[in-house]
């Protein structure tokens, strides 16, 4: 069935793509109508379009506020994002912020850091990555025109989990 892995972005977008990105961002992702050919390319991905659309799933309870409903139980259809990411793109200028997750199968965030940010970021306050299964997240950043694992401590999450293997992919 698959494991669910998160993303969770605050960066600048470079002046040369802010428009695209709004139009995209007003269409929904669907980055194979872009334009710009890295964007199509990456859109040709199985699940691109759940960066960064989709919804949480299995992600950390800090992730995200979760209201209570009228009987007591959590009413996920009104949760909010915390820490400032909501889902957003400001075309003047160039913030975008959001947290997502998706069964990444066709290695579609890998793609995104390696084909798309590294393009379009002019800077990135907040890159990390997450997998259900994991009790820490790994950190990334913007350096020499490449997304790289940070030297920062990613964030540890109150989860009992037993499995820590990110190593799965943190050679980026």
């Amino acid at each position: 069935m698959g494991m669910y892995t998160g993303l969770r972005c605050k960066m600048i977008v470079k002046e040369e793509y802010r428009e695209e990105l709004q139009r995209l961002h007003s269409e929904g992702y669907e980055w194979e109508s872009s334009d710009i050919d890295f964007m199509r390319g990456f859109g040709r991905l199985g699940r691109a379009s759940f960066i960064p659309c989709g919804s949480l799933s299995y992600m950390p309870d800090e992730w995200e506020d979760v209201p209570l409903d009228k009987n007591g139980n959590k009413d996920y259809w009104k949760a909010t994002a915390t820490d400032g990411f909501e889902r957003q793109f400001n075309a003047e200028t160039g913030y975008w912020s959001f947290q997502c997750s998706l069964k990444n199968y066709e290695n579609e965030i890998e793609a995104f850091f390696e084909e798309v940010l590294p393009e379009i970021a002019e800077s990135i306050e907040h890159l990390e990555y997450y997998y259900e299964e994991w009790t820490d997240s790994i950190l990334y950043e913007l350096r020499d025109g490449k997304i790289v694992k940070s030297d920062k401590e990613g964030i540890k999450y109150g989860c009992d989990n037993e499995y820590d293997g990110y190593e799965s992919w943190a050679y980026l």
